[in-house]
């Protein structure tokens, strides 16, 4: 029997913004996923990026009719999303 140990090195890598996500004007999409307030949570926190970024909220839409959050998002919706948005928020919130 093999014994590995779970301790390690832990390598901290160097994290930026995506090119997009940095530059202003950005078109921001909110993709509300059905939990209780996560829409609303996200609709702040897009309509506050898009003060900083002086971009602006232009999309806030949902997975499909019947989805949640345990369920995938419609391919027309995420199509919709990749052409209209340059930034998309999806979250959770209870």
């Amino acid at each position: 029997m093999k014994v590995y140990t779970p301790c390690g090195h832990i390598a901290r890598v160097e994290q930026r913004l995506a090119q997009t996500a940095a530059r202003h004007g950005v078109r921001i999409g909110v993709l509300d996923n059905g939990k209780p307030n996560a829409r609303l949570v996200m609709e702040h926190l897009g309509t506050r990026l898009a003060e900083r970024l002086d971009g602006e909220l232009t999309l806030i839409t949902e997975k499909g009719p019947g989805r949640n959050a345990a369920t995938a998002c419609q391919t027309e919706i995420l199509d919709r999303l990749a052409n209209e948005v340059d930034l998309v928020l999806v979250g959770s919130a209870d």
